[in-house]
């Protein structure tokens, strides 16, 4: 007998602890009610639901929306036994279901029915109550709503084609005079700085200076060329030809040290007037935008005159001890060669 009075409290003790170790029931929040559309004075149900379910959506079966992935909805079903006496079926949207029956008069039926559905929905959250039925089949309300497409990438809009391109380009020349009269050969050398306009269909319009100088025998020859060309710049993929034809004008002066000599029988500062022939095939390199980088080789062929009485050929030369000694040519036929780099910007 000492024996159990003394293991009865072990016993005791034991059962607590376990109890204590049993894991708190997670609540779970009915997000929304939806009321059958048939049931009788839905309208008086809904006002007394909404004193007694706290701040929550309540609506009927008509105009309520699907629940989403993780959403707890609740359908409220009514049926009249007889007279006095409502079955009343709350079915969850996870399959769940509880019926109760109440007896109520005609003038305290909203009102009790919104106290047995309040009092079902505060024992569901609270995770106290066990459901009448399991796996029930739900109205089409409570079926989940399908899942939303995944948003579809935005394709990149298309860019607009540009109105015209602006080209903005630089390179070095060597220029080389051809046929009489003397010097032949190397002329002059420099660089030059153009832009071009090309429109959408590939008519082109540009403007460029040339500076070219050369000296010999401590005479300095100074030549700036200003040009204004109209072509076509054809385009097939990567590949570019720029076809051009213009008039220019070239003012140009041959000094000696920082003081303009006097040299043979004309004034050596002068201008000439002419035009051109140029071809410029390029690679080119589109990147955003539309903006482009392009390389090209060119080849020029240009002619010019001395536009004077006596004008013509420029013929630079110098009397020294050794005889008549030709430095520079100005005019005449011209073969130029160079090399450029370039930029199309699109104007849209």
């Amino acid at each position: 007998m000492l024996l159990v009075l003394l293991g009865a409290p072990a016993a005791a003790s034991t059962t607590g602890a376990a109890a204590t170790k049993q894991p708190v029931a997670q609540r779970h929040r009915v997000d929304a009610l939806v009321i059958a559309a048939d049931v009788p004075e839905r309208a008086a149900l809904e006002d007394a639901l909404w004193l007694r379910v706290g701040e929550r959506p309540i609506s009927d079966s008509l105009h309520a929306r699907n629940p989403k992935d993780g959403e707890l909805f609740a359908y409220v079903e009514v049926k009249a036994k007889d007279a006095t006496t409502l079955v009343v079926r709350l079915v969850l949207s996870d399959a769940r279901a509880y019926v109760r029956t109440i007896e109520s008069p005609a003038d305290l039926r909203a009102r009790e029915l919104a106290a047995t559905v309040a009092n079902l929905v505060a024992g569901i959250e609270e995770d106290d109550l066990p459901p009448d039925e399991r796996d029930v089949v739900l109205p089409p309300v409570l079926e989940p709503a399908p899942a939303e497409p995944p948003p579809r990438p935005l394709a990149p809009q298309p860019l607009a084609p540009p109105r015209y391109e602006l080209g903005i380009a630089a390179g070095a020349d060597a220029a080389l005079a051809l046929g009489p009269p003397s010097p032949q050969g190397f002329a002059a050398a420099g660089a030059h700085a153009r832009v071009d306009v090309r429109m959408r269909k590939g008519a082109l319009v540009a403007v460029a200076l040339r500076g070219l100088g050369n000296r010999r025998s401590g005479y300095g020859l100074t030549r700036i060329r200003l040009a204004i060309e109209g072509g076509y710049a054809f385009r097939r993929g990567a590949f570019e030809l720029l076809t051009t034809a213009g008039l220019t004008v070239e003012p140009w002066v041959v000094t000696r040290g920082s003081k303009v000599p006097d040299v043979a029988e004309r004034t050596p500062a002068h201008a000439a007037l002419g035009g051109l022939v140029r071809i410029a095939p390029a690679w080119r390199r589109v990147g955003p935008r539309g903006r482009a980088f392009r390389l090209a080789p060119f080849v020029e062929l240009a002619g010019s005159a001395i536009p004077a009485r006596n004008g013509g050929v420029a013929r630079l030369r110098v009397q020294d001890t050794s005889g008549t000694r030709e430095l520079f040519r100005v005019g005449g036929l011209e073969l130029a060669l160079g090399l450029e780099l370039g930029l199309w910007l699109p104007r849209r």
